[in-house]
């Protein structure tokens, strides 16, 4: 208990110290970087913020590969989580599938990962950005020799822009509604 109020007893005296001491100023090298930091972290650049989620969306899209057996990179060989979808659902909806899991992982992901004040920037271009890189995706897969992806490239496309957006927008929301999020 002694322990406790001898604690107790140094903050308090700390404290009135604090109250006592005269103001100082930082010096106004300090404050000016201090100020642009602030306003910086405030108001961060478009081409900043686009490039974050864009690198998530890289990062997760290459992790979709471990999945899907596209380019035989996965766990499964080339009898992967797409074959779920092929005898399950189709050619169609595994197309739609494939390009959903591709573009959908990151579209979910970025929002958990970026600043507010990034999301602010990000949200009124969501659906322009997720057409462009789905299209610059699909475009890279075929480059590389993914022949399937172009036998049903508008399917893909679908999948991959319409989920992207949609996935986004709701992690979006879910974050913006929660009182405490996972990231600053």
């Amino acid at each position: 208990m002694t322990d406790k109020n001898t604690r107790a007893q140094r903050w308090l005296e700390e404290y009135q110290e604090f109250l006592h001491t005269p103001e100082r100023r930082p010096p106004d090298i300090l404050h000016e970087q201090l100020a642009q930091h602030v306003v910086r972290s405030l108001q961060p650049r478009p081409w900043r913020a686009f490039a974050k989620l864009s690198l998530i969306q890289v990062l997760f899209a290459s992790l979709s590969l471990l999945v899907c057996p596209q380019f035989e990179l996965g766990f499964a060989g080339p009898h992967g989580l797409d074959q779920v979808f092929l005898h399950l659902f189709g050619e169609q909806f595994h197309m739609v599938a494939c390009g959903a899991l591709f573009i959908g992982s990151g579209a979910l992901a970025g929002p958990c990962l970026l600043r507010k004040s990034e999301l602010a920037i990000l949200r009124p271009a969501a659906v322009p950005y997720f057409l462009a890189g789905s299209s610059l995706a699909l475009a890279v897969l075929l480059a590389l020799g993914d022949s399937h992806a172009l036998a049903a490239a508008l399917l893909w496309l679908l999948g991959a822009a319409g989920t992207g957006v949609l996935l986004f927008r709701l992690a979006l929301s879910l974050r913006c509604r929660s009182p405490h999020h996972m990231l600053p």
